[in-house]
C-alpha cells in the first residue's frame, strides 16, 4: 500500500483499474472520482477514505454497487458536501447505495445531485429495451414512498440542496419529497436546469405548484428555480 502523507485534494478522471490502487491518504480532504461509462470502481474502494474527507464527488457510473454492504462502511464523520453525477433512478442499488452514503455522512451541508434522463411512465413496448430497468424502477418507488425507510435519521445539518433534472418523473418527485421530509435544517433546493417534456409532469408550472405543496421539515426551506 503506498503512503501520501500530505495530500489533500485528489481527483481521478478516466484512470482504469483504481479499485486495485490501494494507498494511504491520512490528510486528503477532497476526492473526486469521474471513469466513464463502464463501471471500473468498486464503491467499498470508498470505506478508508470517508473517515478523513470533507467534499466527496462522484460519477455514479463509474461506480459498481454490485455485492457492496455500505452499511459496513465507517460514519463519514467530516463529510460536508457529496456531489453526485448521473444518478440512475431505475437501478435500485445505485439509489440504496446513494441512501445508506447520505445515512452515513451525520455532518452533511449540501448535497448536489445530476440525474440521468429517466421516463418511470413505462408502457408495455418499452420493456423491451435493455437500458430500461422496469423492476427495479417499481422497486425504487417502492421504497420513496416511506421516507422512514429510506433515511432513519434525519439529515440535521443539510442546508443546501441543489438538483439538475432534464425530466421530471415520478420517482424524482418521491426523492425531492423524502429529502424535504428529512432535513429539519434545510434552507435551500435549487433546480439548476429547464425540464424537457415529460408524459406526467410536460407542466412545469404544475410540477412547481405540486413541489411547493410537500411537507417539509424545516420552515425555513425556500424551493428556487
Amino acid at each position: 500500500m503506498s503512503s501520501i502523507p500530505n495530500l489533500e485534494k485528489l481527483k481521478l478522471v478516466h484512470c482504469e483499474g483504481i479499485s486495485n490502487f490501494k494507498f494511504r491518504v491520512p490528510k486528503l480532504e477532497s476526492l473526486s472520482i469521474i471513469i466513464g461509462f463502464n463501471p471500473d470502481v468498486e464503491s467499498r474502494w470508498l470505506a478508508p477514505h470517508l473517515e478523513t474527507i470533507k467534499v466527496l464527488c462522484l460519477d455514479l457510473d463509474s461506480m459498481s454497487w454490485e455485492n457492496v454492504e455500505v452499511a459496513s462502511f465507517p460514519t463519514a464523520i467530516n463529510l460536508q458536501v457529496i456531489k453526485l453525477d448521473s444518478i440512475n433512478f431505475a437501478n435500485e442499488k445505485q439509489v440504496m447505495g446513494v441512501l445508506k452514503l447520505l445515512q452515513k455522512s451525520p455532518n452533511l451541508c449540501e448535497l448536489h445531485i445530476t440525474a440521468i434522463f429517466l421516463d418511470d411512465d413505462i408502457q408495455d413496448d418499452d420493456i423491451q429495451d435493455d437500458d430500461i430497468q422496469y423492476d427495479d424502477i417499481q422497486d425504487v418507488l417502492l421504497l420513496l414512498k416511506d421516507p422512514d425507510s429510506c433515511i432513519v435519521q434525519d439529515l440535521k445539518m443539510l442546508k443546501t440542496i441543489k438538483i439538475r433534472l432534464s425530466t421530471i418523473s415520478t420517482v424524482h418527485m418521491l426523492f425531492v419529497k423524502m429529502l424535504l421530509s428529512k432535513s429539519p435544517t434545510l434552507e435551500n433546493v435549487v433546480f439548476l436546469e429547464k425540464y424537457s417534456r415529460h408524459r406526467q409532469y410536460n407542466d412545469v408550472t404544475k410540477f412547481q405548484r405540486e413541489l411547493l405543496c410537500y411537507p417539509r421539515a424545516s420552515p425555513k426551506a425556500q424551493i428556487v428555480w
